[in-house]
């Protein structure tokens, strides 16, 4: 009840500030290192490819100016990769977030799962060290056991994602701000694996978990622009996909007492209308404006989708309202808001779309 009654405050803070103009989610990559070797991503391959930048990304010291910067305005921040637990100092970033940020509402991390030790020692560490009203932890699950490990390039990842999600449920039986649950990343290569995922997640004794589907996405975090045609070269994969985004909802329907239930029910009833060939102007986006994406560098962007370089915080000291004040930024904002940008439904930018837009919500999902 009680993070259900945080969730609820959190959407009323981010409408607030979205109504001010404010930025109020920000996705930060800790970094772009990683462990696996993703077929639908090409993030691996940056610092194999260059690998002296890996010392260019911001440290514990740079992040904590940015947050030290821009701070009242943020309710949501989502820090991801890369796989982020690959950042030692992790725990510390969360901490320089948390004292900072005095309206923060939530903190998200998506995982692979590749390090279930560090994953349940740094959670534990930001529990117990940070009163977050909500920590949402999602780890990645691409089907069963063989198929999630091709997609992942890495023998045994199936195993390391369901001990990291084991360890994650146990400890949020103890603390009821943290949430978790799983993310099945849907393409052409592993399309029409989401039953038997749901039939081993349930072996697993961890049925109770409800489960997103996310649409693979080619865009500027996943450094995989030239995978665009490959990604819908499947004559199965729409029809294959909308079949598993039905059946979710339908095994794991939304409750009127559980707000978080009802955003992802409505993400799904919209993903299916997205794929079903709806173009980014069906439903109007917080990219640019309510929300923006950070990269390991201090290079902001629009959005995780989006390769636009709207500004370098290196250059602004650090500053992210100057940044959002700048003209670059704005018009880009317009862009936007003229649904003239890429288009995509992935969960960064449609999470908080729909929270600023409930109603527009309910009613696109039912029409």
């Amino acid at each position: 009840m009680n993070q259900r009654i945080s969730l609820l405050k959190s959407f009323i803070k981010i409408n607030l500030e979205n109504l001010s103009g404010n930025v109020f989610k920000v996705n930060l990559a800790v970094t772009y290192k990683c462990n696996y070797k993703c077929r639908i991503c090409n993030i691996w391959r940056l610092y194999l490819d260059e690998p002296d930048k890996a010392g260019c990304e911001l440290d514990l010291d740079e992040i904590k100016i940015i947050f030290q910067r821009y701070n009242k305005q943020l309710i949501w921040v989502s820090l991801t990769g890369g796989e982020p637990f690959l950042r030692h100092d992790l725990t510390e970033i969360v901490g320089a977030i948390y004292e900072n940020c005095k309206n923060l509402g939530i903190i998200n991390i998506p995982t692979n799962g590749s390090l279930p030790n560090r994953i349940e020692k740094t959670i534990l560490e930001i529990i117990e060290d940070f009163k977050i009203p909500l920590i949402y932890v999602t780890v990645s699950l691409d089907g069963d056991p063989a198929r999630h490990d091709f997609m992942r390039g890495f023998n045994g990842a199936w195993a390391r994602a369901l001990d990291s999600l084991s360890r994650l449920h146990q400890i949020s039986a103890n603390y009821p701000n943290l949430s978790i649950d799983f993310e099945y990343t849907i393409s052409p290569l592993n399309v029409g694996g989401l039953s038997p995922l749901l039939a081993e997640i349930d072996r697993y004794g961890l049925s109770n978990l409800k489960g997103v589907i996310v649409p693979a996405h080619t865009g500027n975090l996943y450094h995989n622009i030239q995978m665009q045609a490959y990604m819908s070269n499947s004559d199965r994969y729409i029809p294959t996909a909308l079949k598993e985004i039905d059946y979710l909802i339908k095994v794991a329907p939304p409750s009127i007492s559980d707000p978080h239930s009802i955003i992802r029910y409505l993400y799904l009833k919209l993903l299916r209308k997205y794929l079903s060939g709806a173009t980014r102007k069906f439903f109007p986006c917080t990219a640019a404006s309510g929300s923006c994406f950070i990269d390991p560098y201090g290079k902001v962007y629009p959005c995780i989708i989006e390769n636009k370089v709207l500004a370098d915080l290196r250059e602004l000291e650090y500053d992210l309202n100057r940044a959002v004040k700048s003209n670059k930024f704005i018009s880009f904002r317009e862009k936007v808001e003229k649904g003239l940008c890429r288009g995509c439904w992935s969960p960064c930018e449609a999470y908080p779309s729909i929270i600023v837009h409930p109603t527009l919500s309910l009613y696109k999902s039912l029409t």
